[in-house]
């Protein structure tokens, strides 16, 4: 999968999508311009609690037919805290989504969780 940016008339079809001023739309605001951003970034700059929870039940079920998906990684080297620790933290990036997989369902969709 390959990280991706969104341009304004991409952006214009993905933000419809999502109720405005909410934890879902302003993390696709945020990762339309930047990928590869820390939790803390996000959390902090879009006033999100639970990152994971909001891309699995509101994000990447409005965009996955748009062959977008947000999801994370751990990074090459640990995030540090503000004491130099290495956290555990991950970077967070908007993907595109190859066409073959984007005919399936994603697997974190609420439909398969119990």
């Amino acid at each position: 999968m390959k990280k991706v940016t969104l341009s304004e008339k991409e952006l214009k079809t993905v933000l419809p999508r999502f109720t405005p001023e909410t934890q879902a739309s302003r993390i696709i605001l945020w990762l339309s311009r930047k990928h590869s951003q820390s939790t803390v970034i996000l959390n902090s700059n879009c006033a999100t609690g639970n990152i994971s929870d909001v891309v699995s039940k509101c994000i990447n079920p409005r965009i996955f037919d748009l062959g977008l998906m947000v999801a994370c990684e751990k990074p090459p080297l640990p995030y540090p805290n503000r004491f130099r620790q290495p956290t555990q933290m991950h970077s967070w990036s908007l993907y595109q989504v190859p066409a073959f997989i984007s005919e399936l369902e994603p697997a974190n969709d609420p439909k398969f969780d119990r």
